[in-house]
């Protein structure tokens, strides 16, 4: 009884009680017209301010929570700070088992980028030889056996996208997705981190 009153627990903690996904997109609510949310440098109400997102900010991409999960992890410019969760709208339908939504990815040195529309990726690497190339997913699925894991493969390239920190070596801005990326025709593997957000990343 005890062991399973132990299980019960554990299943029903914050980390496992909603399965939610992360990166994850939120829309700024509850916050005055003539307000803004407060971005600060810990996640802590007392800690500096060091941005703000307006009242009416939708799409903002929060990386992670914290241990209490009081508080999200957001970019702004080329660092990262920290959001109540109080005053963030979650948008449905982001469990940690579905295939991330990416919409950009990109690594440095060299520096390239991956961007997908829907079914299709456009991968680009403006400092080498390589021509841009876009290609239709042929398919795309989460690993049999390690959640927060998944793949997706076109004509020439194969994806491993996992769900991890990942910083772009550039910045201090902090990312919640990684990409391993391999160019099939080039035998080339290129690391990088991905975004949920539109416009995310600027390469």
């Amino acid at each position: 009884m005890i062991r399973a009153l132990a299980l019960l627990l554990a299943l029903t903690g914050p980390a496992f009680a909603t399965q939610d996904g992360w990166p994850a997109l939120y829309d700024v609510t509850d916050v005055a017209e003539n307000d803004v949310l407060n971005i600060r440098a810990a996640p802590d109400a007392s800690s500096p301010i060091i941005g703000s997102l307006s009242h009416d900010a939708t799409y903002v991409e929060v990386i992670a929570p914290d241990d209490a999960y009081s508080w999200g992890l957001v970019n702004i410019g080329e660092t990262s700070g920290w959001v109540s969760l109080r005053y963030l709208a979650r948008h449905p339908a982001q469990l940690d088992y579905m295939f991330p939504d990416i919409r950009i990815c990109a690594g440095t040195e060299p520096f390239w980028s991956l961007r997908r529309s829907d079914d299709e990726v456009a991968f680009d690497m403006p400092l080498d030889d390589l021509e841009p190339r876009a290609e239709d997913i042929l398919w795309q699925q989460g690993t049999v056996n390690h959640r927060r894991r998944y793949s997706f493969r076109t004509e020439s390239m194969v994806g491993v996208l996992s769900r991890q920190s990942c910083n772009d070596g550039m910045s201090d801005q902090e990312f919640g997705l990684e990409l391993n990326l391999i160019l099939l025709s080039e035998d080339l593997h290129l690391q990088g981190c991905c975004s949920i957000q539109p416009h995310a990343m600027s390469r």
